[in-house]
This record gives structure tokens, sequence and C-alpha cells, in this order.
């Protein structure tokens, strides 16, 4: 019997959703505009707005206020919204046990560091 794969436009839309937030994720903390991440995804501009509209209402992703521009419309830019998920940290050691919670972004948010005894090992 074989197993039966989830296919076609859902699974393609993941895959682009994981594309762009990765390639957001690589350029944290700085913000990116779409036609930076349709360059770095290799994805077409359709294809990679929809992914970033996406992303935003999964709040994944922000719109960061874009810059004074000084001819034409400024660019639309986005950025991780490092609060969307939390990140947990542990390291067991023979002495001490740390655990550390960061944002998406990489912003520390809290680091404990606790000694442990032989018999708490």
């Amino acid at each position: 019997m074989t197993e039966e794969r989830p296919a076609g436009t859902p699974v393609l839309r993941r895959m682009n959703r994981a594309a762009v937030l990765d390639a957001v994720r690589r350029r944290a903390p700085e913000p990116v505009r779409v036609a930076e991440l349709v360059r770095l995804t290799e994805l077409t501009r359709p294809t990679v707005a929809q992914a970033v509209e996406d992303l935003l209402a999964a709040g994944w992703l922000r719109q960061v206020a874009p810059e004074q521009a000084t001819v034409g419309r400024p660019a639309t830019r986005f950025s991780l919204n490092g609060r969307a998920a939390p990140v947990l940290a542990l390291d067991v050691g023979p002495h001490t046990v740390t655990v550390g919670i960061a944002d998406l972004a990489g912003e520390r948010l809290a680091t404990i560091r606790r000694p442990v005894g032989r018999r708490g090992a």
C-alpha cells in the first residue's frame, strides 16, 4: 500500500511561504522589500507578494514604516515579527543548567543559569 502525500497548490503555497520567511529571517534585523525577496528566493513577484500577505495575516511578518524618499513612492518593507513565536534554548551541563528565551529576530528575552549539585544531576 502506498502512502498518499498532499500535493498541489496548498503544498506549493506553504513551500513559498517558508522560502520567503527564511529569506526575511536571513536578512534580520534589516527590513526587506518585496523586490529583494524576489531576488533572494528566485520566486515571481506575484508569488512573493502572496506569501508576504499570508505571512502578515498569520503574524509572522510586520510591515515597517517606509523611509523618507526624496523621489517617488517609498518601497514597503517587511521584517520578522520577533514576538510571533518564542524560541527556547536549553543547555544541561554537569555543573549548571542554562535556559534562554529569545524572539525570532534573535533578541534575548531572558536567561536563567542554575548550578546543579551532584545529587541533583
